[in-house]
């Protein structure tokens, strides 16, 4: 039988019992290495996952605030315009807010809300203050222009009740919006001070504008800085007004006493022709200026030397002077405008009563608008007529060659205005008298030549002696041809 050989392994240093336990090494390096690495790439994943999550969760919650923020400021501008309550408004605001960290899962993304939300809150809070301040000044500013305006009426009407004003001043400050800042209210009650002194000055200034300029200069007036020179301007500049508006009134009441005088000698004038002048009635009438009523009483004596065939001829210088006076430009100071000069020239028989009848219904007409076109058209015509004949050489060069001219413009308008008359009685248009495509143009050359010739039957002197017997003021040629004439007292240069 064979026999089996004990055999005994060899464990180099293997341990028995009671010896150490198996490690990973007893199984070889490369599987414990493995064995710890697995656990550590776990962890790694776990960390990257949750770092991940509350990034995002951190990015979610500012975005949403940024929304709110962007959204609620919008809120807060139109709150500015429609007046919403802005208390209201923050607590939808914070509402809105805390719905949102409820949707917040992790805690880093719940930190940082609540950051935000603390930054957020501060801003809308500053900003809802801003409104509120803006509210509150632009309802004091509404509160202090309605103070101002009444108050500055009163200063205005009384400059004297300043004082009184500037103590309502103070009070009216203290019940401006809470929102209105004591800075605010000291500066708003300065600047009502200023505006009320302002509006007493200018009163003061309408009321007695030399007592005001004195207490301008005297620094009576608590003005804004910078006013004073513009105020004392006013005053003096109403002082200058006032004297204007004086004088003016002046002239004006002259003017109608001028015209009230005209229309009553017109009157008075009626009564000479129609013989029933009463010259006590004239010479007491206190209406009447001086020259008029004296003109009056006058004229009646020359009318009555005219009808008695004692009447003077007109001064053909002064009758032409005087036409051309009545038919001027209205801008021409020398223009004739009322009977006084008129009875002047008759009181120094420079004019006859013929003749100053139909200037003085010349001037009458050109008042009418129903004879203004027609006026006109005879001024001019009369204006450029005299003019030609008066730088006619045949005329201006010869010793008393424009008194010819002129007494040949006085008949040839003398006979004109018979014309306009005799038209006029029988109903008949003025116009074909000026118009020059008619048969009947007044300034048709022949027509015009036709006065010229007429004063072929001018007298002609051979001495000095001939002419004195001649009334005044009579045209007469020497042998010469020269014209000449008688004088009158009162000579006119030529």
């Amino acid at each position: 039988m064979a026999t089996i050989k004990n055999y005994t392994a060899q464990l180099g240093g293997a341990a028995g019992s009671g010896g150490r336990r198996a490690t990973g090494a007893d199984f070889g390096g490369d599987v414990a290495a493995a064995v710890g690495d697995v656990g550590r790439v776990g962890q790694g994943l776990a960390e990257k996952f949750l770092q991940q999550e509350e990034t995002n969760d951190a990015r979610k919650m500012m975005v949403g605030i940024a929304r709110l923020n962007a959204k609620y400021s919008t809120a807060q501008q139109e709150a500015i315009a429609s007046g919403a309550d802005l208390d209201k408004l923050r607590e939808n605001y914070q509402n809105e807010l805390a719905g949102l960290r409820n949707q917040s899962s992790t805690k880093h993304g719940v930190n940082t809300f609540d950051y935000q939300e603390a930054s957020t809150l501060h801003a809308y809070d500053l900003r809802s203050l801003q409104i509120r301040a803006q509210r509150a000044g632009a309802q004091a500013k509404t509160q202090i222009e309605g103070f101002a305006t009444a108050l500055g009426q009163q200063a205005f009407t009384d400059p004297s009740s300043l004082e009184v004003l500037n103590g309502k001043v103070e009070e009216f400050v203290t019940q401006l919006p809470p929102g209105v800042t004591p800075e605010m209210r000291a500066e708003a009650a300065q600047e009502l001070k200023y505006r009320l002194a302002s509006d007493a000055v200018r009163g003061a200034i309408q009321i007695n504008p030399e007592k005001a300029l004195a207490e301008l200069q005297s620094g009576k007036w608590a003005l804004k800085p910078g006013q004073l020179p513009q105020e004392i301007d006013r005053a003096e500049s109403q002082i200058r007004a006032r004297e204007a508006q004086d004088q003016n009134r002046e002239r004006h009441a002259h003017w109608q006493a001028v015209q009230k005088s005209d229309q009553l000698a017109n009157q008075y004038l009626q009564q000479i022709f129609s013989n029933s002048f009463n010259a006590e009635e004239v010479n007491a009438n206190p209406s009447l200026m001086k020259d008029d009523r004296q003109g009056l009483i006058t004229f009646n004596q020359r009318w009555w030397d005219s009808l008695e065939g004692a009447g003077n001829k007109s001064n053909p210088t002064v009758l032409n002077s005087m036409l051309l006076r009545v038919y001027a430009g209205e801008d021409d100071p020398s223009k004739v405008r009322n009977v006084t000069p008129l009875l002047q020239a008759v009181e120094r028989r420079e004019i006859s009563v013929r003749d100053f009848r139909w200037l003085n219904t010349a001037i009458a007409e050109q008042r009418d608008p129903n004879n203004s076109t027609i006026g006109a058209q005879f001024s001019q015509m009369t204006r450029t007529l005299n003019d030609s004949f008066m730088n006619d050489v045949r005329y201006a060069r010869v010793p008393g060659g424009r008194i010819k001219a002129g007494e040949i413009v006085n008949r040839w308008a003398f006979a004109v205005r018979g014309l306009m008359d005799d038209r006029r009685a029988r109903n008949q248009s003025l116009y074909p008298l000026f118009d020059p495509a008619s048969k009947e143009y007044v300034g048709n050359p022949g027509f015009v030549k036709a006065f010229e010739r007429n004063m072929e039957g001018v007298p002609t002197i051979t001495s000095k002696e001939e002419a004195r017997k001649l009334p005044p003021g009579t045209l007469y040629q020497d042998t010469a041809g020269n014209l000449a004439r008688t004088p009158t007292g009162k000579e006119v240069p030529d």
